[in-house]
């Protein structure tokens, strides 16, 4: 039977290279954590600024509702849903609108492009207002101002 001897030294660096090893395992799921915790602060911040939007969109329908069609009241509140509209456009042009929220702002956007009443007050407008609402409704419903890719804006958490 041959028992090797161990000095202490080599036990000691043996377990300060486990305990090495160890910390190392330990701050990498930390970084992971850090940069996951940021990924969702990043989006919280996105979430805020569209809330700010769904704030005024319904601060503007209830303006719609109280106003008796024809009015001057219902016209400038569809003008301000129009630049609501157009706001939105040129958030999600400054990748500032995630991907879940446009799909489902665009197509709202582009249905009440094409009601009457819209529609009117839209083409009664300067051609050089309301850019991306007149590109919207010649496009359809699947326009993206946003210039970035789809695995761009995943890559940035949109």
């Amino acid at each position: 039977m041959i028992v090797a001897s161990i000095s202490w030294p080599e036990i000691a660096s043996a377990i300060a290279d486990v305990v090495v090893a160890l910390f190392t395992v330990i701050a990498t799921f930390g970084v992971f954590f850090v940069i996951r915790q940021l990924r969702l602060q990043h989006k919280q911040l996105h979430r805020d600024l569209e809330n700010l939007y769904v704030e005024r969109y319904w601060s503007i329908r209830d303006r719609l509702d109280a106003a008796e069609p024809g009015t001057k009241e219902r016209e400038r509140a569809a003008v301000a849903y129009l630049s609501l509209s157009e706001d939105q456009c040129d958030m999600r042009m400054q990748d500032r609108v995630t991907d879940e929220t446009w799909v489902i702002w665009a197509p709202s956007i582009y249905g009440a492009l094409h009601e009457e009443e819209y529609a009117d007050i839209l083409e009664r407008q300067p051609t050089g207002r309301f850019l991306h609402l007149r590109e919207m409704k010649t496009t359809g419903a699947k326009y993206d101002p946003s210039n970035l890719t789809q695995k761009q804006r995943q890559k940035i958490g949109l």
